[in-house]
């Protein structure tokens, strides 16, 4: 495992881009930000998203810093991209679309010590109800402690009509990075949601990160 104190990022989302959002999230506790000459940051992320989304529509590319700047009329943008990419392949959930734009950062070799384990539930299977065993799992795999390796994960879950994506981590305890807020936020997120035995978890994703 690693330290939560790597996550840096004052990041706070202003147009819905949670879940690419909670992905940047991965790829800081996995310390890309700190050794990768392309994303150094959340908006590195999107930009690169923005570049990927090409590969199946035209669509307006900004840099991180264009993101940036240009604040929720940007991110509006990239989170109606990412609606429109699941509705496009079929309409696959979105940490589907994850998955294909992690491998897609790892064929460019943009990623490269980060496994994706596990997405739940599989495609075509029920994702409106909290998935059984999800804590059970999730806990196994998050407080495994191996010097070679250590695990991540995105959770979604349902609040109020719709859902919300945060960042998992385990550093001798859980916490929460929600990017509706600034900071590391331990176990409270947006509608206080808490990881526990009765957790309302509807799908996950779960990342192995090598050291």
């Amino acid at each position: 495992m690693t330290s939560r104190d790597i996550m840096k990022s004052k990041y706070k989302q202003r147009g819905g881009t949670c879940l690419l959002a909670s992905y940047a999230f991965l790829l800081e506790y996995a310390g890309v930000f700190q050794s990768n000459r392309f994303i150094r940051g959340v908006y590195d992320v999107m930009a690169e998203y923005l570049i990927f989304h090409n590969t199946i529509e035209p669509i307006e590319r900004f840099t991180a810093e264009k993101i940036e700047s240009l604040g929720e009329e940007a991110e509006r943008m990239i989170g109606k991209a990412i609606n429109s990419y699941c509705f496009a392949h079929g309409h696959i959930a979105g940490y589907q679309q994850i998955k294909n734009f992690h491998q897609w950062l790892t064929n460019r070799g943009t990623v490269s010590n980060i496994e994706i384990v596990t997405v739940m539930p599989p495609i075509g299977k029920p994702r409106s109800k909290p998935i059984v065993d999800a804590f059970r799992t999730l806990s196994f795999f998050l407080k495994k402690e191996n010097v070679q390796e250590y695990y991540g994960s995105l959770i979604l879950y349902l609040a109020g009509k719709g859902a919300h994506t945060v960042f998992l981590g385990y550093d001798g305890d859980f916490f929460i990075r929600d990017s509706n807020y600034s900071c590391v936020t331990c176990n409270n997120a947006s509608f206080d949601f808490t990881f526990n035995s009765q957790s309302s978890i509807t799908e996950y994703m779960l990342f192995k990160i090598h050291k």
